[in-house]
């Protein structure tokens, strides 16, 4: 008797672990798209079929992204960052342009870094930031060494 309840404990905790798994690699699709980071992200990456949604991304992540179906999840801290400006802002437009750069450059952490330190004015001036802005932004971003 023990043993068979070691073995359906074993079976319940694989299929727990899977279909967890299941549901982490999965876009949620609880919130709508935000059509102007859409519209910048499609123009940054080049890819008419990337979306952006703003909603909270498990483990305390500021983003993520599906790069088969080019979906880029926002903390909506970041949206709200992007979209007034304030001391937060620049590191809020990293997150777009690293999130972005994992589309372009695929899943790879430091391609994707590399990527956004290279292109973060642009995607400043695409998020709608004037000049002077997009430079502060550049200037204030804190990304990892390429």
């Amino acid at each position: 008797m023990r043993k068979e309840r070691t073995t359906l404990a074993v079976v319940i905790t694989t299929a727990l672990v899977f279909c967890a798994g299941a549901l982490a690699a999965t876009p949620r699709y609880s919130s709508p798209v935000n059509t102007k980071l859409t519209q910048a992200m499609v123009s940054y990456t080049g890819r008419a079929d990337a979306t952006v949604r703003c909603f909270h991304v498990a483990d305390g992540a500021d983003g993520g992204t599906w790069i088969d179906t080019a979906e880029v999840q926002l903390e909506p801290r970041i949206c709200a960052r992007i979209r007034v400006w304030s001391i937060w802002t620049p590191s809020a437009v990293e997150v777009f342009a690293h999130e972005g750069g994992h589309i372009v450059k695929g899943m790879s952490e430091g391609d994707a870094e590399c990527y956004a330190k290279a292109n973060i004015r642009r995607a400043a001036r695409l998020l709608g930031f004037g000049p002077h802005k997009a430079d502060v932004i550049k200037a204030q971003a804190l990304f990892d060494a390429c």
